[in-house]
């Protein structure tokens, strides 16, 4: 078998030329010389549900995110930080599925745990909390979302700076949620002043 390495490199020159069922061969084929709960195992599925994430291929993608939390789990335990950073993906997956309430989930245990092991202000930590004000705001969970996503940004601003991509995807999420708020609002007076 090709080193893993050279299997995602290769998968990901192929998804960049749009060759997804390539891609997704590629990985599989990655995926059938090793043993089911080897960690580079957990590597690949996470690799190939991006693939299938293009694709529309959604619950597959879920599937194996799911499963790459498992082995990492077992591998490195339920508090390190590649399965948290798994299971921050998984919750991005639950969303893309519609099920906020899982991803909420998800999110909320991946950051309580980077949060202990990697610090509150760390810009992993940091994206999983925005993450997470994001699926609030999706549930319609507006209050907590808000002060959530309010938090990211402003520990963002306070340490990592008005530059760093992450304060800027936080400043960008915080001004789509006001955006989306006050259009909502806008249509609910519009509709009460109609009947």
């Amino acid at each position: 078998m090709a080193s893993l390495k050279h299997l995602l490199d290769h998968s990901d020159e192929l998804k960049e030329s749009g060759e997804f069922s390539r891609a997704r061969r590629c990985l599989e084929e990655g995926l059938a010389g090793l043993p089911p709960q080897h960690p580079d195992a957990a590597t690949l599925r996470v690799a190939l549900a991006g693939v299938l994430l293009k694709v529309g291929e959604i619950l597959q993608a879920a599937v194996h995110v799911e499963a790459a939390v498992e082995i990492r789990s077992s591998f490195f335990g339920t508090d390190h930080r590649h399965t948290q950073e798994t299971l921050c993906i998984f919750g991005f997956v639950l969303s893309k599925m519609g099920d906020f309430l899982g991803a909420i989930e998800a999110f909320r245990q991946a950051h309580t745990s980077l949060e202990t092991t990697l610090g509150a202000s760390h810009p992993e930590t940091l994206k999983v909390l925005r993450f997470l004000g994001v699926a609030l705001f999706e549930q319609e969970l507006f209050p907590e979302a808000f002060e959530t996503i309010e938090r990211a940004r402003s520990t963002c601003m306070e340490v990592l700076g008005p530059h760093h991509p992450e304060t800027e995807a936080s400043n960008y999420c915080y001004q789509k949620c006001l955006d989306m708020s006050a259009q909502a609002t806008f249509l609910l007076q519009h509709e009460f002043q109609r009947v």
